[in-house]
Order: C-alpha cells, then sequence, then structure tokens
C-alpha cells in the first residue's frame, strides 16, 4: 500500500471524565466529512480498478459463487461463556 492510499490522520483530542484522548481518525465517524468522505471515493476507484485488473475475473467469480453455495450450514444453539467464547452446535 502506497502512503497516498493511508487513510489522512487529525488531531482530535476528546476529554472523558479529565482523561484526554487522542484518536486520529475519530472525523471518519462523520459520514459527511468532506475529507473521509474524497478519502472513501479514491478507496473505491482503487479497489475497483485492482479488481477489474484480474484476469479471468468472471471464472473466478463463478467458482467462488458455486464454491459458496456448497458451503451452508444451520446452526441450533449458540452458547457464549463468560469470558466470551462462542461455540456453535451444527443442526444435523
Amino acid at each position: 500500500m502506497s502512503k497516498s492510499n493511508l487513510a489522512p490522520k487529525m488531531a482530535i483530542t476528546t476529554e472523558y471524565h479529565n482523561q484526554k484522548v487522542y484518536d486520529s481518525y475519530r472525523y471518519m465517524e462523520n459520514l459527511k466529512d468532506s475529507i473521509f468522505l474524497n478519502w472513501v471515493k479514491e478507496q473505491e476507484t482503487q479497489t475497483k480498478e485492482a479488481l477489474n485488473s484480474i484476469s479471468n475475473r468472471k471464472i473466478l467469480l463463478y467458482k467462488i459463487s458455486s464454491l459458496d453455495k456448497k458451503n451452508t450450514a444451520t446452526f441450533s444453539l449458540l452458547k457464549i461463556t463468560d469470558n466470551n467464547t462462542h461455540f456453535y452446535l451444527k443442526k444435523k
């Protein structure tokens, strides 16, 4: 990734309970921020260019789609432990 692809940093400080918190990317929470929107549009353009440059892309997409349709599963139970570990039981 070249440096130009990196999201711009902004010096934003917010104080919570007398504690200063620095967040260089806080502006991204504002989905109407012009700097953020321009960066997202640049990312979209670069992503489309990269994806469109893949040779035999249509064949690859068809293969991925075919494999994805084969891999379906239904889970009947989800158990979340006290330490936030997730256990899934697959329906037979």
